[in-house]
């Protein structure tokens, strides 16, 4: 049960990281950084954050560093594994209705997929 549990608040927290990468555009200057230095600026600013709101000492923010790089180092590998299964749920999903739908109702489908405006390459499910 509490896999699951996990499971349902990853995938929530991906869909709605999708929906808040569509909501505004990314500023040009960050769409040229590469994923590694925007992780370690936001890293950088969650420690500065603690460490003017708790006065936490250097030693404090070195392991505290090393906690949020670890931590978002464990959720860029269950991100990318969730992704995967993502994407085969998808396909099953829609091998599926194929399966269910006439020929002339599979061609208008095929339609209107190609006619839906592609993801960008970095949120692709």
């Amino acid at each position: 049960m509490f896999r699951r549990t996990v499971l349902v608040l990853v995938v929530v927290a991906f869909v709605f990281g999708l929906s808040v990468a569509f909501a505004a555009p990314v500023p040009e200057k960050i769409q040229n950084q590469p994923k590694a230095v925007l992780d370690n600026d936001r890293i950088q600013k969650m420690v500065d954050d603690l460490t003017a709101r708790l006065n936490l000492t250097n030693p404090q923010q070195v392991k505290v560093k090393g906690i949020l790089v670890q931590t978002e180092s464990e959720i860029q590998k269950i991100m990318a594994d969730l992704k995967i299964k993502v994407q085969d749920l998808l396909k099953q999903q829609k091998g599926k209705i194929d399966a269910v739908l006439t020929v002339e109702q599979k061609a208008k489908l095929e339609g209107m997929r190609a006619s839906q405006k592609p993801m960008p390459a970095s949120n692709k499910p």
